[in-house]
């Protein structure tokens, strides 16, 4: 009987060292945030999107061809629309509507 527990008691043993492993790197990980939160907080607050000059052009995908019905394959209408915009830039107005992509054809933002 002996000799089980002490079998035991080396299976315990041996569950309790990952355990502390995982708490100690727990709380590694908690301290920055609870001595004012700045260690992911701050990383996010860096961050801001690059903005980019918009042209003024505004081009209906409609007026170069494009359905919208579900049925016809409007991934040509796309890109003649966005051919047609100037170096500048601008942008590609897309109506309401059901618009089949060929998902196989590739469609060139420039």
């Amino acid at each position: 009987m002996n000799e089980q527990n002490q079998a035991s008691q080396i299976v315990i043993d041996s569950n309790i060292a990952p355990r502390r492993q995982f708490l100690r790197n727990s709380l590694l990980l908690a301290v920055p945030v609870m001595m004012g939160g700045t260690a992911f907080s701050a990383v996010a607050a860096v961050y801001s999107p690059p903005n980019r000059a918009r042209g003024s052009a505004s081009i209906n995908v409609r007026n170069h061809g494009a359905r919208g019905n579900g049925r016809t394959d409007d991934t040509a209408a796309f890109q003649r629309a966005i051919n047609a915009l100037p170096s500048t830039g601008g942008t590609v107005v897309v109506p309401d509507g059901t618009y089949m992509i060929d998902a196989v054809r590739k469609v060139r933002l420039r």
